[in-house]
């Protein structure tokens, strides 16, 4: 994590993993771990994630930031079948 946000990891965290974070991502699956730190390195947001919003991250499909002004915006209202157009419009538009 301080690869990614140099001082402002540090000088909030320190240089070594504390015993709430390491405690905290004990149990946690290894894709969420890397889901998380791949979104961070990505761009995610200027400021490091606390632990709660770090395992978040890694729970939650993560838009990366690059692709997040390009996508449509969701349909206010949900109606049948409205939601899987734009899901299959936001998987056209992210490759997948």
């Amino acid at each position: 994590m301080s690869e990614i946000y140099g001082h402002r990891w540090t000088s909030s965290y320190g240089e070594e993993p504390n015993k709430a974070w390491v405690d905290g991502l004990r149990d946690s699956p290894n894709d969420d771990f890397v889901r998380a730190v791949e979104y961070l390195k990505d761009g995610g947001d200027e400021w490091p994630p606390n632990l709660p919003e770090f395992k978040a991250l890694g729970r939650e499909p993560v838009i990366p930031m690059a692709h997040r002004n390009f996508l449509p915006e969701p349909p206010p209202k949900q109606t049948p079948g409205v939601a899987e157009k734009y899901m299959a419009e936001c998987r056209r538009i992210l490759g997948r």
